[in-house]
Parts: structure tokens; C-alpha cells; sequence
């Protein structure tokens, strides 16, 4: 089953709004579209880039296609997390699913997607996530994320 996150950061009139929908299956076979965040948590984001233009997340932003900059944001969250989600058997991965990522037009920083998949995780699966700290940097008009170990 999937589950909406709305990862919002904001600080001081300034913001970052990420929408995100995922779910997490524990797999014998993978899509051939994963790729390995780890030895046993896969990531597949093909099904948010098959979708269209006219695709609205669940707070009606836009839905974006995932590049190679921000699949590596959410591999590096998934990292992060990796010892939280199900140990899967010899013969079985734990695969997080992206259905569907959005954000306003506007001050968007793909930082933002390692913190969103953290609070995505710790919904999905019932943990406390791991505190991601940032603060705004006003000269450089962008959030400066401090990443915590994995």
C-alpha cells in the first residue's frame, strides 16, 4: 500500500515542499528499473517518471521526473534509514517503490529529498527517523542540510 508524505521545511518566510509517494515490498524478483541504495534496500522510481504533465500529487503540486541528482538524494536517505526496514531473507530485497514526487515551482532543492525519504520511511515502517537539521542560509538564498550518520 502507498504512502503520501509532505515533507515541508520552513524557516523564516522561506520553504521547501516536497511531495512524496512511495511504498516499501519485500521482493523476491526486481524490476529491472531498481538500483541498489544497499546490499538489501532497492530503490525503483520508474513508476514517478512514467507520469504525465497533468499529474497532481496529493497537495496538488506538479509531479517532476526523478534525475540521476535526485534518485541519488533519495538513495542517500534510504541509507540513512537502511537498518530500520525489514531485513529481508537470503532471497528477498527490500524495494522502495517512488509512485509519484511533486513541488511547487519555486524553490525547490533536491537536498530536500533526503529528508523527505527519511520521514517517508519512519511513517511507512513506525520508527523514530533520524533528525535531519538544516538552516537557511540567506546570502546563498538555500537551506544547508547536515546529513546524520546512516
Amino acid at each position: 500500500m502507498s504512502r503520501a508524505i509532505a515533507y515541508r521545511n520552513l524557516q523564516a518566510g522561506w520553504g521547501i515542499l516536497i511531495d512524496l509517494v512511495a511504498r516499501h515490498d519485500v521482493v523476491r524478483a526486481l524490476p529491472s528499473t531498481a538500483r541498489p541504495a544497499t546490499e538489501h534496500v532497492w530503490i525503483d522510481v520508474a513508476p514517478a517518471n512514467r507520469l504525465g504533465e497533468d499529474e497532481r500529487t496529493p497537495s496538488g503540486f506538479r509531479v517532476f521526473g526523478l534525475g540521476a541528482v535526485e534518485q541519488a538524494r533519495l538513495v542517500d536517505g534510504l541509507v540513512i534509514v537502511a537498518s530500520h526496514l525489514p531485513k529481508p531473507g537470503a532471497t528477498s530485497k527490500s524495494l522502495v517503490t517512488i509512485e509519484k514526487f511533486g513541488h511547487p515551482s519555486v524553490d525547490f532543492q533536491d537536498e530536500g529529498l533526503t529528508a523527505a525519504i527519511v520521514e517517508w520511511a519512519a511513517h511507512e515502517l513506525g520508527f523514530e527517523h533520524p533528525h535531519i537539521s538544516s538552516r537557511l542560509d540567506k546570502a546563498q538564498r538555500r537551506f544547508i542540510y547536515d546529513r546524520p550518520k546512516a
